[in-house]
């Protein structure tokens, strides 16, 4: 019953919302800021109605770090409550990952379509690089943001998985400092598809700078920054990797669209 109350109220929200966003989307057809800006209050306010209904509490530290242009936000990856957290605070011009089948889906797969966020069409070979490319460019101009999920799939355990290579060559191409975005609590709160109250807790580490990174230390920035992860957050998960299988080489990345993929953001 709490299942059907509170995703029930969600979707109410979510179509109420979608009223004032669709119009303003249309009027900034030719500023990708602006459209990017608008989904990231409409994804904001569907989240926080949400949580509030859902009686989930989200509290922040390390809010100095927030706001930064350029930046790439890398949050652990627990479940789906964490589109839900991460659209509380997401910052202006914020571009975020996602399937591209999200754009099928009513109201809000439309308005990330519509905002121009990057959609990463697995079935295309070569799609996802493009796109990859194209935020990179975008980031180094000094005036966006992106959110990458280093381990690259949801724990199912809440622990720690092993990080994967392609958001940290992204970070490098970008030249965009990665400040580290840690949840907690989410596990507990968000069961079988159901919310239930309780409180996520967020904290935004000092930014880790990236214009010394080059290709021959990728390996190296890729332990390091998981080390900083695993000093906040609970040990490795009982899935964990030798070190050496986390690290593969520069031309498996290029090839597995799955293991360069920046983030695994919101679902259809």
């Amino acid at each position: 019953m709490r299942k059907i109350w509170v995703w029930g109220l969600s979707g109410l929200w979510l179509m109420l919302l979608f009223v004032p966003a669709f119009p303003l989307l249309a009027l900034g057809i030719f500023s990708l800021r602006f459209r990017l800006n608008v989904s990231r209050l409409y994804a904001k306010a569907w989240a926080r109605g949400t949580l509030f209904v859902a009686g989930v509490k989200v509290v922040y530290e390390g809010r100095e770090h927030l706001g930064k242009l350029p930046a790439i936000y890398a949050f652990n990856h627990t479940n789906s409550l964490d589109f839900f957290v991460n659209a509380c605070f997401a910052p202006k011009n914020c571009l975020v990952f996602g399937k591209a089948e999200l754009a099928r889906a009513p109201f809000l797969g439309w308005v990330w379509y519509w905002g121009g966020h990057p959609l990463i069409r697995r079935d295309v070979p070569g799609s996802w690089q493009k796109l990859l490319d194209w935020v990179a460019e975008l980031l180094a101009t000094g005036e966006y943001c992106t959110m990458v999920a280093p381990e690259g799939t949801r724990s199912k355990h809440g622990k720690l998985l092993p990080f994967k290579k392609g958001p940290f060559h992204f970070a490098r191409q970008s030249g965009a400092p990665m400040i580290p975005l840690l949840i907690t609590g989410g596990t507990e709160i968000f069961k079988r598809g159901t919310l239930y109250p309780g409180t996520v807790r967020v904290r935004l580490l000092e930014p880790i700078p990236t214009t010394h990174w080059s290709e021959g230390t990728i390996d190296e920035h890729v332990a390091e920054v998981r080390a900083i992860y695993l000093r906040h957050l609970p040990e490795a998960g009982p899935d964990e990797l030798p070190q050496r299988s986390v690290t593969h080489s520069r031309e498996h990345v290029e090839s597995d669209p799955e293991q360069a993929s920046p983030a695994d953001g919101p679902r259809a």
